[in-house]
């Protein structure tokens, strides 16, 4: 697979994590600004994405223009109610620009390399929403705690999420990849990053995410976020080039 499709691979599932994990903070008094800037990224990473060589298909393209679309109505003042719906069909739009592209790309393993992709997208969205919303304290320092231990807890589902479904793929995938390069020294070297490095360490760091907000201590908190977002890159960065590799998103 090369790269323009697995860079439109990642971006939508950039696109839809971002906007799917918006939705477990839209009532929270964080301010428009905050949705406007997340959702900006989500709506570019969703009309790139759907846009690069190798993504194209009138379905992908509906599910990204209905993505950008719902995007545009959170630059107007909203409610909680119809910021919900706003976000709801923009999760809905970028799953559709995302889903045609990897059952494309990963016929081989089906529905298993959906929640697989699935898993990945809501792991970079989570950890990049409470990362960003750790930052919002110094915004709005009275705003409650209990907002960014629930993000937490969201990117800790997530994680358990995409360490199940690659454990899976895996676990399926097996007499395929059996001839392969991946069991030999390099691949397990590849393997290993991406899931100690990807998953098991920013699942280590969630839980001292928990330990100082258990205090209060948000900034520190925020600071762990920080090194789990880049360590979740890392580890998709890697995953992207697996995938690239054996053609099973991991």
């Amino acid at each position: 697979m090369d790269w323009a499709r697995l860079g439109s691979l990642f971006l939508l599932e950039l696109g839809f994590g971002l906007f799917a994990s918006l939705l477990l903070v839209r009532a929270a008094p964080l301010g428009p600004f905050f949705f406007r800037l997340l959702g900006g990224f989500a709506a570019a990473a969703t009309a790139v994405g759907a846009f690069l060589p190798g993504a194209a298909g009138t379905f992908v393209t509906a599910g990204a223009l209905l993505a950008v679309a719902e995007f545009l109505f959170l630059l107007r003042p909203l409610t909680t109610a119809r910021r919900s719906i706003v976000l709801g069909l923009a999760t809905l739009g970028s799953l559709a620009a995302l889903a045609p592209s990897v059952l494309e790309a990963g016929a081989s393993v089906g529905a298993l390399g959906l929640a697989s992709s699935v898993g990945s997208a809501l792991l970079v969205g989570t950890i990049a929403v409470a990362m960003v919303l750790g930052h919002w304290y110094l915004v709005v320092p009275n705003l409650d705690v209990a907002i960014l231990r629930r993000a937490n807890l969201a990117s800790v589902g997530a994680l358990g999420g995409k360490l199940a479904a690659a454990g899976a793929l895996l676990a399926v995938s097996g007499s395929q990849l059996a001839g392969t390069s991946l069991f030999r020294p390099m691949g397990l070297f590849h393997l290993g990053t991406r899931g100690l490095v990807g998953l098991l360490v920013p699942l280590a760091f969630a839980a001292l995410v928990a330990g100082c907000l258990r205090h209060r201590n948000t900034r520190s908190a925020t600071g762990i976020l920080y090194a789990s977002t880049v360590l979740v890159l890392i580890g998709e960065a890697v995953g992207l080039a697996l995938w690239g590799s054996y053609g099973i998103p991991l």
